[in-house]
């Protein structure tokens, strides 16, 4: 598996904000099968439950990920988008920091 930083990591939140992200694979082929997870980066912990509404989507060659909500301010946060790409799992990430 590869693993890509988003350009426009990192990224910020407020802790009230209820924000979709869009990861665009259009560099690299048209994505399917997304998987969206998010952790809590001072801890390597994987808190997509508490911080993910909804299901990943795919449109043309961009990965629309699930509702990311409440982050808690002053946390730095790992979004991780992986999705199959011509049969290989590519994974690109983003920063988030909650204020």
């Amino acid at each position: 598996m590869s693993v890509r930083e988003a350009i426009e990591s990192p990224l910020t939140q407020g802790s009230d904000e209820r924000i979709a992200y869009v990861f665009d694979f259009a560099a690299i082929g048209t994505p399917a099968s997304p998987e969206v997870t998010v952790y809590d980066v001072s801890g390597g912990v994987d808190v997509s439950d508490d911080t993910l509404d909804g299901s990943a989507s795919v449109t043309d060659d961009e990965v629309t990920t699930p509702i990311v909500y409440g982050l808690t301010a002053g946390k730095t946060y790992r979004l991780t988008c992986a999705a199959v790409i011509e049969g290989n799992t590519i994974s690109s990430y983003a920063l988030i920091t909650a204020e």
